[in-house]
Formats: C-alpha cells, structure tokens, sequence
C-alpha cells in the first residue's frame, strides 16, 4: 500500500513513481528471465536512429567493465553548442534518467533499497556513489526528451518551459 496524505487521502506522487518503477523493472526482468539488461525509455522522448545500436554497444561495454552501472542515452549538457562528436562517450558519478539501461545483477541490489517514502531515483544513485560504479553517456544524446505536448505542466515545470529548454538539445 503506498502511503498517503494526511488531508486528502490520495498517493503522494513519489510513491506512486517508486512504486511503478519497481513493479515495472521487476515485472520485466520476472517475465524475461533470459534478459540480462532492462532499457527505460519514457513515452515523451525521442529516439536518434542509432539509440538501440548505442544501448547494444553500451551492452557489451557492462559485460566487460563491472564498474558501469548503467548507460544513459540522455547528456545534461547535450546541448548543441555543447556537442561535437556523435562517437564520443563520457563516464560519470550521475543517475541520468532519460532513456537509460541497467543490468539485472545492478537492478538486485537497487531493488533492496526502494522504498515508498523516498523518490524513486534515489536507491540507483545510491548503489553508484556506494559501489563506486559509474554510467556512461554520449556527448552527442541519442534520447531528446520532448515533454508533454499537450500543455500540461509538469511537476517541477511548465509546458511551455519544457519545450523551451529541450529544444536547445542536440539529438542527431
């Protein structure tokens, strides 16, 4: 049961995303038991042609390297005047969370941590800065997020504030 508001009774909305999220990853990779990695992809972003190959490649790269705890196809700083070289990759300390993978051995030791009172990326953040484990993302995004189209604000933000913002992103 998730917790609730005290005057209304209702979800607050960070249990509700931890709790999906975890139902989410653990129905997958329950119903999948031949998968070794899980891919997250929004229904508000966009894809650059070549994601899939760069989740594939980031694939092989965790396979190898026990030290990469995910692999985003999102950058922060993917803006165009910050993007050069589509083939560059860059590893960092930071849970980026627009379109990302992780593997099903990671995902077992986040999945100890969920719990309804904190948000739902706290537990992936936590596993990284413990282990001392890192995600790698590309210079050049292969995810753009798009927002909501519809004009709805967001939690944090307006609609219109969204496109503003992401729309300065690269995405080749």
């Amino acid at each position: 049961r998730l917790p609730a508001k005290e005057q209304d009774d209702k979800p607050i909305l960070s249990s509700c995303l931890t709790h999906n999220y975890r139902f989410m990853l653990e129905h997958i990779l329950t119903a999948n038991s031949w998968a070794k990695h899980v891919i997250v992809l929004e229904e508000d972003l966009l894809l650059a042609p070549d994601a899939l190959d760069f989740f594939r490649l980031g694939a092989e790269a965790m396979e190898d390297d026990d030290s990469i705890f995910c692999v985003s196809g999102y950058n922060d700083n993917g803006f165009e005047s910050n993007t050069q070289d589509a083939k560059n990759i860059f590893r960092g300390e930071h849970f980026m969370a627009l379109g990302w993978m992780i593997s099903r051995a990671d995902h077992k030791l986040v999945s100890q941590l969920y719990h309804p009172d904190v948000v739902w990326d706290v537990p992936f953040a936590r596993v990284m800065m413990e282990l001392g484990k890192e995600c790698i993302f590309p210079e050049v995004p292969r995810t753009k997020h798009v927002g909501d189209r519809t004009q709805r604000s967001a939690l944090t933000t307006s609609a219109a504030s969204q496109q503003l913002w992401f729309d300065l992103m690269n995405l080749q």
